[in-house]
């Protein structure tokens, strides 16, 4: 941390004034200033206050408060600002919190609030990322919905956020559908998953026809491997070769990806 405060501090003001002096284009000046200016700031603050607490940071910013997410903003910046000029890479943040597990990262549902469309222009001029990812009703995961609960999301915040950012890229979280086929194999071929439930496909598509740009189905992209590799194991007991079992698991989710652009996501021919 010392060492980060550090660079934040004199490092980065530095590596600043050359991103700006090789920006001949001027169209990452505005940030680059603001971001130096920013970090620097936090810098100096967090060099006071060593030792007395540091702010956990988690890599995931939807488990952070507000302020919290926009100095990780910050900080996330000096490797954004760095490369942007040569790659023109874009930038991402969450507001709101899922819940869900995703990796070692879990909350529990209390713990988890959808996106106050109030915060949505102060965060985003604040940050200045390119797109947004927002807390409808989404989680992460297979277990979204319990059994006999009716899967729903927020369309109301959904349509507030893009009254308040029009034309803004605005991004789902933890979207899976958990394709009721998989998860019927997973189990038929001994796996346990009675009560895995995902976002309805309808709803997606719903979500896709507004200012969703990008719907995160990582979830739907494991069962289809998992269904795969199990079926294949079972019906193929002798076998031991991965190369034997991976080529279906490709297959399927090759064929799940296709299913999901040209169906669910809207995206076909937009590449």
């Amino acid at each position: 941390m010392l060492q980060l405060l550090l660079f934040g501090c004199i490092v980065f003001p530095l590596i600043a004034a050359v991103a700006v002096a090789l920006d001949k284009e001027g169209t990452l000046r505005r940030r680059i200033v603001y971001a130096g200016t920013g970090i620097t700031a936090l810098s100096a603050l967090g060099l006071a206050l060593y030792g007395s607490f540091v702010l956990p940071i988690s890599p995931d910013s939807s488990l952070q408060p507000l302020m919290t997410v926009l100095d990780l903003a910050l900080l996330v910046f000096i490797l954004y600002v760095a490369v942007n000029i040569r790659h023109r890479l874009s930038m991402g943040l969450a507001l709101g919190q899922l819940a869900g597990i995703e990796d070692e990262v879990s909350v529990d549902e209390d713990k988890a609030h959808f996106t106050d469309p109030d915060q949505v222009e102060d965060f985003v001029k604040r940050t200045g990322v390119d797109s947004l990812a927002i807390a409808i009703g989404t989680s992460h995961g297979a277990y979204k919905f319990k059994p006999g609960q009716k899967p729903q999301l927020r369309f109301d915040i959904l349509e507030e956020v893009s009254r308040r950012l029009p034309g803004f890229p605005i991004v789902l979280h933890g979207a899976s559908s958990v394709v009721p086929q998989f998860v019927e194999e997973i189990n038929l071929y001994g796996g346990s998953m009675p009560d895995a439930i995902g976002i309805p496909e309808e709803m997606l598509r719903q979500a896709a026809t507004m200012a969703v740009c990008k719907i995160n189905i990582d979830s739907d992209l494991r069962l289809a491997m998992t269904a795969s590799v199990r079926k294949y194991l079972a019906q193929n007991p002798t076998h031991f070769d991965p190369r034997q079992y991976l080529g279906p698991a490709r297959t399927a989710i090759k064929e799940m990806v296709e299913h999901k652009i040209n169906t669910v996501l809207g995206c076909a021919g937009k590449a």
